[in-house]
């Protein structure tokens, strides 16, 4: 999870590319991932678990009290798994470009919450053009430092206190769940996150300048294990304008799709060490 203005613009760039519009070269490298990697199926399945029937593999509710297990969280280490599906309309002048746009994200994060330190290592894919870029974020209070293949950005801005996962966790519980059930141990909560808690995660990847972007259908899942938190999924579907001034006229591009993430937490309050890259 990147600042969002350096991020933004670099996903949109790879993403026009793959559809098309921009000579974008393909990465010499291969990847055995695909869109559906992640299971979308499974994802989607907290939508199912809305209803009050209770499947034999669900036992009785335990009680769990999410605000209190989430303030004793000061550092987290985490990793996730995302998929972008987009159908995108690009129009340049007279001419329109349709085509289907899958974006891979794989990140491995760090996050202190009480010292306002972050690490984010995150591997974008765009499908079908396999263009790949590696990217690394530091954050330090609210300067980001972004390395990536263009080198190294020193930004006076970040929002990734606004989106982080354990933020966005944060936010929703304070509403009432959809529902709750435990199953082969694990206590789950189902949520509807509204689309203010929701916006500032899309806008990271998808809102580099004069864009607009809408949320809709947003279900979250948190998973209780061990007395803490282990899992969170989070689907939603989403509508993108961005509207820019190309080479050949005035560019209109629409995205509508979906995202999908799997976060599995790897480590709670063990602190690391955080500081400025390289370059």
């Amino acid at each position: 999870m990147i600042g969002k203005r350096v991020m933004g613009l670099l996903v949109v760039l790879m993403t026009v590319a793959s559809a098309g519009c921009l000579g974008g070269k393909t990465t010499t490298g291969t990847t055995t991932e695909t869109a559906d990697s992640i299971h979308p199926g499974n994802i989607n399945s907290t939508k199912t678990n809305t209803d009050t029937s209770t499947p034999s593999s669900r036992g009785k509710i335990e009680e769990v009290d999410l605000e209190s297990i989430v303030e004793k969280i000061e550092t987290y280490s985490y990793h996730q798994d995302a998929v972008m599906k987009l159908d995108v309309t690009t129009t340049e002048g007279n001419i329109t470009m349709k085509t289907n746009v899958s974006m891979l994200i794989t990140e491995n994060g760090y996050v202190d919450i009480v010292e306002k330190k972050a690490l984010v290592n995150s591997t974008i894919t765009i499908l079908p053009d396999n263009l790949t870029e590696n990217m690394l974020q530091i954050v330090i209070g609210n300067k980001t430092y972004l390395k990536t293949g263009f080198g190294v950005n020193e930004i006076e801005f970040t929002t990734l206190w606004d989106y982080h996962p354990l933020k966005i966790v944060e936010r929703v519980i304070k509403d009432k769940p959809l529902a709750k059930y435990t199953e082969n141990g694990t206590t789950v909560f189902v949520y509807s996150p509204s689309e203010d808690v929701i916006l500032p995660l899309a806008e990271a990847y998808l809102s580099p300048g004069d864009s607009n972007v809408t949320i809709t259908d947003a279900v979250l899942e948190i998973r209780i294990a061990n007395g803490t938190i282990s899992q969170v999924k989070l689907v939603y579907s989403l509508l993108v304008r961005i509207s820019s001034d190309g080479p050949f006229g005035h560019v209109n591009v629409v995205e509508a799709g979906t995202w999908k993430s799997i976060v599995k937490i790897t480590s709670i309050n063990e602190r690391r060490e955080v500081r400025p890259p390289t370059t």
